[in-house]
């Protein structure tokens, strides 16, 4: 029964986010297309391409997550035979969801579009590779935050941290030598460096959920 009624509440979240999941993978596909048109485009195309992710991400936790919390229409949920941590496990997972959907899609898109467009090099893909974990990392520190706290003082202030440092980061791969080097060429070199890069944006996504549910799962209730 509680199985039954978390998959519900997961589902009911995604159906939600339906037009934000729609509209980000329509944005992204233009974005696409966009970068494929010379430099410019290219330039143009990026640009569009990381905003549509990182408002996507966004928009995700704060529709189903805060504003659910600051309208308090969780409380309604509570009601039912679910605990406070299932409640927290299905927004979660829905969230993620909602959110590796477009990410998920967009990742394989761009990957083929590199590939296959001649005016991008190849050698970019380790660098594209690096810049979609580090979304993804930006959005479970953003996920985990809008979890836990109903301070809109976090919330603000974990928004303008993460936009910030996606900008220091894009700064910070394209000086790396082994990005800086090989980012123009045909061929695709994964160093060192870059699957190190990659370790610690997965291991922050992993570390910052398990946190966040270990944290909830001490407290009583959900806010």
């Amino acid at each position: 029964m509680q199985t039954s009624l978390m998959m519900r509440l997961i589902l009911k979240d995604i159906y939600m986010n339906r037009v934000l999941i729609i509209g980000s993978l329509v944005a992204v596909l233009m974005s696409l297309y966009v970068a494929t048109l010379g430099t410019t485009g290219f330039n143009i195309g990026s640009v569009l391409f990381i905003t549509t992710i990182i408002v996507m991400g966004i928009f995700v936790a704060m529709f189903g997550v805060v504003r659910e919390r600051e309208n308090r229409s969780w409380m309604f949920v509570l009601s039912l035979p679910v605990s406070t941590i299932q409640y927290f496990i299905a927004k979660l997972v829905a969230a993620l969801v909602s959110f590796l959907l477009v990410w998920g899609v967009s990742l394989l898109a761009t990957v083929l579009v590199i590939f296959l467009a001649d005016s991008i090099p190849n050698g970019l893909l380790p660098f594209f590779v690096l810049m979609m974990l580090f979304m993804f990392h930006n959005f479970a520190i953003f996920l985990a935050v809008a979890l836990l706290t109903v301070s809109a003082v976090w919330v603000g202030a974990t928004i303008v941290v993460t936009n910030t440092s996606t900008t220091l980061f894009i700064f910070y791969l394209a000086g790396l030598p082994s990005i800086q080097e090989n980012m123009g060429g045909s061929v695709v070199v994964w160093s060192p460096a870059i699957f190190s890069i990659m370790f610690y944006e997965l291991t922050v996504v992993v570390a910052v959920l398990a946190l966040a549910m270990f944290l909830q799962s001490r407290r009583n209730d959900f806010v």
